[in-house]
């Protein structure tokens, strides 16, 4: 890993929360993946594609952050202009942060969202130890879909665990 990697895939899925009647269930409204041309560490190392199953020729033909965020916000905004209850989940703190630092580097500016860190919803509705996504699924008997450390399949994977704590009673 770079001493200062950088975004270069974003994946997400936008859900919107139905909690009547109960339990709690999402519905998919539109999900965004896209590769992201890397600006400081340009040539990926071979223990980032090999973790990514991605190639150089990915990023090297993909749009730069500011463009790929500005795609990715024009899908989003019509659904988070209705709503104003959207948040941001991730599994883990750091992709928001890189997220966040990102938009400030680059001067994208953005409305930040509330960010809810689901590791620790997770933590404290089901386990008392840090738990991976594959591992999170495996206890709440689920299966991975898709392929590991891609950006729009953890955030679909993600989404799964949001739903099914949620369908058990764990509240934000």
């Amino acid at each position: 890993m770079p001493d200062d990697p950088e975004i270069i895939e974003i994946g997400c899925v936008l859900l919107k929360e139905h909690s009547f009647p109960m339990p709690v269930k999402y519905k998919e409204l539109v999900s965004f993946r896209s590769f992201v041309r890397p600006q400081r560490n340009v040539h990926l190392t071979g223990a980032c594609k090999s973790l990514l199953k991605i190639t150089q020729e990915n990023v090297d033909s993909a749009m730069s952050f500011a463009f790929v965020h500005s795609q990715m916000w024009s899908q989003f905004l019509p659904y988070i202009e209705k709503d104003s209850g959207i948040i941001f989940c991730s599994w883990g703190n750091s992709d928001w942060q890189m997220y966040k630092k990102t938009c400030e580097e680059q001067e994208v500016k953005v409305k930040f969202l509330r960010n809810i860190d689901l590791t620790k919803v997770f933590a404290r509705y089901l386990a008392k130890r840090d738990w991976g996504v594959c591992g999170a699924l495996q206890l709440l008997k689920k299966s991975f879909v898709g392929q590991e450390h891609r950006a729009l399949d953890d955030a679909q994977n993600t989404a799964i665990i949001l739903q099914e704590i949620r369908r058990q009673g764990a509240s934000l």
